[in-house]
């Protein structure tokens, strides 16, 4: 086995491994104690399911700093000769690694904890940007209104890390780049589809397996440009050395298994909860759908040049208010093609009862949506 085969079969095992299996076998050890959570909604059916599969997002961040410190000690502690050791230092200090390193932690870790708070606390409270504009006039602060500040807040944080290359990628350097207007329009855009998304995402978590789809159908080109760039990246860094010292460009199967590891790892924990989801066992909830919406708007920051990424903005703004109107459900419904995608993997079985505590008793509702009408027009 060459160096570069026993490369990529390390950062695609560290990947599967850390990105889908712990997720996948957190989730279904986990799976029965969190249906027995005494949060729960009443999904669209009337069926009250727990929303608690949001946490695989969570598991998922954490395996991964995880196999972050495992392949830098094993990488460094190993003796450098032959071709595993070898394989190891050179995923280790190239994109390789890229799957591991390129989760946003902070982002993900607070879209989790900010959605899991409204889950638990706000559930039956006023839903849509004027529901809770409404109770604040009023004097109060709803969870819905801390969560959407919250996810604001990380959004203008990763929105100013990546402005400088949405400028640089939209062909302006230099001292240029740091204008004031120039820059903070950036900065702000980019801020603007890390939030907008987050919020998308929540909106369309309004059927079983819905929001997975939509997720995985629009994660994959951003993920794949997202390797893209970092490898191009990574080869302006190398190409001055690389008539000193040979081999430190990746090679073209190892450009492919940075993409598929980095695809790999961001549809892991759809992998993990998808049929906990589609049959109705469990909801990702807020802190579900809102992460997985900032990290598609967070991959599309660091892909996009201004003014595509304006564009999105622009669609995901539009989107945003529209659903302030208009059932996105209805919509999905009245289109056949759409209605036929929506349903495909869906269970759909009797009304099941409440579950039961170890005790034996019901666990009554503690949250609950009171009608389907009211169910699509969760607008949080």
């Amino acid at each position: 086995m060459n160096t570069e085969v026993a490369a990529i079969a390390v950062a695609l095992s560290f990947a599967a491994t850390f990105g889908a299996v712990v997720p996948w076998l957190a989730m279904r050890y986990l799976a029965r104690g969190l249906s027995g959570t005494r949060i729960r909604v009443a999904n669209y059916r009337g069926v009250d399911v727990a929303p608690t599969l949001g946490l695989v997002w969570i598991v998922w961040a954490v395996a991964l700093l995880v196999g972050q410190v495992l392949l830098e000690v094993v990488s460094r502690s190993m003796t450098p000769t032959g071709p595993v050791a070898e394989a190891l230092e050179r995923v280790a200090s190239t994109p390789l690694a890229l799957p591991l390193f390129g989760v946003p932690f902070l982002l993900v870790a607070g879209a989790f904890a900010l959605g899991l708070a409204d889950d638990a606390f706000g559930a039956d409270g006023p839903k849509g940007f004027r529901g809770h504009l409404g109770r604040l006039r009023r004097g109060e602060l709803t969870t819905g209104l801390v969560k959407l500040l919250g996810i604001c807040g990380l959004a203008l944080f990763y929105g100013a890390t990546a402005a400088s290359g949405i400028l640089e990628r939209s062909g302006i350097t230099g001292q240029a780049a740091y204008s004031g207007w120039r820059f903070v329009g950036t900065w702000l855009t980019a801020a603007s589809v890390i939030a907008l998304s987050a919020n998308l995402m929540n909106l369309l978590d309004l059927r079983p397996g819905r929001a997975l789809k939509v997720y995985g159908a629009v994660v994959v080109g951003p993920a794949i440009a997202f390797s893209v760039k970092a490898i191009e990246s990574y080869a302006l860094q190398v190409e001055p050395f690389a008539g000193e010292i040979g081999g430190l460009a990746l090679t073209s199967s190892e450009e492919t298994a940075t993409a598929i590891a980095v695809v790999l790892v961001l549809l892991g924990p759809v992998f993990a909860v998808w049929r906990y989801d589609v049959s109705e066992q469990g909801m990702l909830g807020d802190a579900g759908a809102n992460t997985m919406g900032a990290i598609v708007g967070y991959l599309l920051t660091a892909v996009l040049p201004f003014g595509w990424l304006a564009a999105v903005a622009a669609v995901l703004l539009a989107l945003n208010v529209t659903s302030e109107r208009v059932s996105f459900t209805r919509v999905i419904e009245a289109t056949p093609p759409l209605a036929w995608l929506d349903r495909l993997g869906r269970h759909h079985g009797e009304q099941r009862t409440t579950p039961e505590s170890p005790g034996g008793e019901a666990r009554a509702p503690s949250v609950r949506y009171h009608s389907d009408e009211e169910a699509a027009r969760r607008e949080d």
